[in-house]
């Protein structure tokens, strides 16, 4: 899973500092899977619209997992 906002956080001891991240509030929600055909994806935009800021928007992504297509065995010395 991959979570990516446009918000961000800083401080500073001077007044009217720039603020960090974008002025449009959005979420982008990234679910990597094997099977996405077996995602429920109503359920999955369900539970990202209950856990966010009603003010932000959102979009959710489920993507099929890249096959690997080399194996790498990993020894020890």
């Amino acid at each position: 899973m991959e979570i990516e906002d446009t918000g961000g956080v800083k401080t500073s001891t001077t007044a009217d500092s720039a603020l960090p991240g974008s002025p449009n509030f959005a979420l982008q929600v990234r679910i990597i899977v094997d099977h996405p055909e077996a995602i429920d994806r109503g359920r999955l935009e369900a539970l990202v619209a209950a856990s966010k800021p009603a003010h932000v928007t959102h979009k959710v992504e489920i993507v099929k997992r890249a096959d690997v297509s080399e194996q790498v065995e990993v020894t020890t010395a």
